[in-house]
C-alpha cells in the first residue's frame, strides 16, 4: 500500500494501466463482483432488484437539492437503480457506467448511459452524483476537479 504525498489517498500498487482498467470494467467487473459479493451480481436484473432499496435510501438525502428542471449525472451508475428513482424528480438523468452489460440494461430501461465521461464533454449538469466511485479513480483529486466542467 502507498500513500499519495499530494492528496493523502492510500492505494494499492501497482495501479492498473488505463488499458487494463478499461478492459476490466468493460468485461470482467461483473464476474469479479459476483465472486466477491454474491447473488446480487448474477445478472443486471438481479442486481437492479437487489439495489432498488439502496436507490430509495439515497433519494431523501438529495431531494431537497433537486429541481424539476434539473439535469443530473451519476458516475458509476451501475444498472441505473438510483437514476431510475431520480427521474421522477428531475428533467433528465444520465449515467456513466463502464460495464457494457450494466450500461445496456440501464439503456433498455430508458436511462441514457454512456461508457465514459468523455462522451459527455459538450454537456452540462445541475448535479453530479458519485457513490462508491472515488476509491476506483486513479487520480481522484484531478478527476473531481475536472467535474467542475460539467
Amino acid at each position: 500500500m502507498y500513500r499519495c504525498g499530494e492528496c493523502d489517498l492510500v492505494y494499492l500498487f501497482p495501479i492498473m494501466t488505463e488499458e487494463q482498467e478499461q478492459a476490466f470494467y468493460s468485461s470482467q467487473f461483473e464476474r469479479y463482483m459476483e465472486g466477491r459479493a454474491g447473488a446480487g451480481w448474477q445478472s443486471p436484473e438481479a442486481h437492479f432488484r437487489a439495489y432498488q432499496e439502496e436507490g430509495e435510501r439515497r433519494l431523501p438525502l438529495v431531494r431537497s437539492y433537486l429541481q424539476p428542471e434539473d439535469s443530473v449525472l451519476e458516475i458509476g451508475s451501475s444498472t441505473g437503480f438510483f437514476l431510475d428513482d431520480l427521474r421522477g424528480y428531475v428533467r433528465e438523468v444520465t449515467g456513466v457506467e463502464p460495464s457494457e452489460e450494466y450500461r445496456r440494461f440501464a439503456m433498455a430501461r430508458g436511462i441514457e448511459t454512456v461508457a465514459s465521461l468523455e462522451e459527455l464533454a459538450a454537456r452540462r449538469f445541475d448535479g453530479i452524483f458519485l457513490y462508491y466511485v472515488v476509491e476506483h479513480l486513479r487520480d481522484p483529486v484531478r478527476h473531481l476537479a475536472r467535474l467542475r466542467d460539467f
